[in-house]
């Protein structure tokens, strides 16, 4: 969720542009704005701390658990309501203009200045949470001495909120801001004098620049992550050995072995990168420290899988295909009913937001599909498949055994993250579910699970769904 408010953050900083905001903004001079759009966030900021400090103050008087998720939910509500209350800030108020009457408007500089007061009360959130957090880490303490596993002392206030920063805003928001930088540059250099700027005013070589720049951004992400992130190279061992030999099965090339130091907070693992020579497989601490071997080689396959069956380009172009495709409809829808006229007033921009809302909720359904077959995969490896020269032999099935360690590993990924297994996720779906999906192929044949069927039609359905949107976008181009 972090993410898509990053994205949707800097989005909001060029909706004044829209022609269809332009109603509801409101003229107000430089301090005017400063004081509205900073007084608002400073608001939220105290306001959330008085909610968490009022919930943790009931948490050590009754020790309920509903305490602990109200204190946790109002910390994430205060940084959705944060980004909403940029975008208003920036629509409405004139932020972003107010910014720009100080520094300018230079490359990303301007619009990192906007955002600025958005990240802090982010980082007030965590601030307020980390008193929850940490007595959770305590209440478990008992628990992990009993079953023999490590104790440390758990991250300082600081460094929570820095280690939460790193993790989840630096992840997105550093590749996001040089994919911008790119974007604008080429804008600049397309409206300056000479031969480039000649160039770029052709519509099909700024394409062009803009998709490789954007390339060359998505190719070289995963070795800045390995910056961002606290990473050290993962020794030798059994579990290397594990890693190495999940990579030769699936003639996947893992690249780099890394352990990605989190003070013992975060139970996950990753794999970064599209191409072997920038590739990377991450294992968390915590994972390390709490999941037995057979688990961690569960949870690298299940990374492995979402590499395998490409997953990564298809969410690409499954997110393009239907946030435009749905937006355009919507538009059409309105364009027909009312005119083009209503493209420039609230109607264009609710009717973009409800393509937009309508895009990401079944973009939702395609990566739950995605993350349920990456789990199968994961079944498919512990049974003893290799896909390396293709999924072939009919007679493996899913035993048992294999499921578990999968199911295992996502039980011990949600007690130590304190996720509730049945809470339901939008990208991943619930734990629960996933359990239940794990356990419903035991006994299958290993080449042929209905997920990957499923997956399959997705799959077609993407394709079938960029065309109609090449299509539509054609059809409403002639009719403005």
């Amino acid at each position: 969720m972090t993410h898509l408010l990053i994205i949707a953050a800097y989005v909001s900083l060029h909706l004044r542009d829209v022609p269809s905001m332009r109603p509801v903004a409101i003229e107000l001079g430089f301090w005017q704005s400063v004081g509205v759009t900073l007084g608002g966030f400073a608001l939220l900021a105290v306001w959330t701390d008085l909610l968490v400090r009022l919930r943790l103050r009931r948490i050590d008087r009754r020790g309920r658990g509903i305490d602990v998720f109200r204190a946790m939910r109002s910390s994430a509500r205060s940084r959705t309501l944060a980004t909403v209350w940029l975008a208003v800030s920036v629509v409405v108020f004139g932020w972003l203009e107010s910014v720009r009457s100080v520094v300018g408007d230079p490359v990303l500089l301007d619009e990192l200045l906007a955002m600025l007061p958005l990240f802090v009360v982010w980082a007030c959130s965590w601030w307020s949470v980390e008193p929850v957090e940490r007595r959770l880490r305590e209440a478990t303490l008992l628990r992990r001495l009993d079953e023999g596993l490590p104790v440390g002392p758990g991250p300082s206030r600081w460094v929570f909120v820095l280690d939460a920063m790193r993790h989840q805003v630096l992840l997105i928001l550093v590749p996001l801001m040089f994919a911008a930088s790119w974007i604008e540059t080429l804008e600049k250099f397309s409206r300056g004098d000479g031969r480039i700027a000649l160039w770029l005013q052709d519509d099909l070589i700024r394409l062009g620049a803009t998709l490789a720049g954007l390339l060359v951004v998505f190719a070289f992400a995963p070795m800045l992550l390995r910056l961002i992130w606290d990473t050290r190279p993962l020794g030798d061992g059994a579990i290397r050995a594990r890693l190495r030999n999940l990579g030769e099965r699936h003639g996947v090339g893992l690249g780099k072995l890394l352990i990605w130091r989190t003070h013992g907070t975060v139970l996950n693992a990753a794999v970064t990168g599209l191409f072997p020579g920038v590739r990377a497989v991450l294992l968390s601490d915590a994972l390390v420290d709490q999941l037995d071997e057979r688990q961690i080689e569960a949870v690298a396959a299940h990374e492995v899988g979402h590499i395998r069956r490409r997953h990564i380009p298809w969410l690409a172009g499954a997110a393009i295909v239907l946030l435009t495709g749905v937006s355009v409809v919507v538009s059409m829808l309105v364009f027909a009913v009312w005119g083009p006229i209503a493209m420039d007033d609230w109607r264009g921009a609710a009717a973009i937001a409800l393509g937009l809302l309508a895009g990401m909720a079944v973009f939702g359904v395609v990566s739950r599909r995605f993350e349920w077959q990456a789990d199968a995969f994961a079944a498919q490896h512990m049974s003893g498949l290799s896909t390396a020269r293709g999924a072939s032999d009919p007679e493996i099935h899913i035993r048992e055994d294999a499921a578990d360690a999968m199911v295992g590993a996502l039980e011990r990924v949600a007690v130590g993250n304190g996720i509730a297994p049945e809470r339901r996720s939008w990208r991943h779906g619930s734990i629960r579910r996933r359990q239940r999906n794990l356990e419903k192929i035991v006994g299958l044949p290993a080449v042929a699970l209905p997920i990957d069927r499923q997956v399959r039609i997705v799959k077609i359905a993407i394709v079938l769904c960029g065309v109609i949107t090449v299509l539509l976008l054609a059809a409403h181009g002639s009719m403005a």
